[in-house]
């Protein structure tokens, strides 16, 4: 699917899956006729841009609540805490 280079294509990514958008779409977006970037709906998805000491980069995305990952088909899953060890010294 070819788009416009939007601000934040992360985002538009994470809607268009909302919408019914299959994650293994291939998404293209276009500064004019130049292509900036290419990849799959779900990979978009799944990340976001943080900026950094160094520049801005691609990082794994962080919802910031339950129903934004429940919309994008991934629900969290808690992770398992593993028990206490004792130590014991003589």
């Amino acid at each position: 699917m070819r788009l416009e280079l939007p601000e934040d294509c992360c985002r538009v990514a994470r809607e268009m899956i909302a919408h019914g958008l299959p994650r293994a779409e291939v998404l293209e977006f276009y500064r004019g006729d130049v292509l900036c970037l290419k990849g799959t709906a779900g990979a978009f998805a799944d990340a976001m841009v943080s900026e950094t000491a160094m520049g801005p980069r691609h990082v794994r995305y962080q919802a910031f609540d339950l129903a934004a990952k429940t919309r994008l088909g991934r629900v969290p899953i808690a992770r398992k805490r593993r028990p206490a060890r004792i130590i014991v010294q003589e």
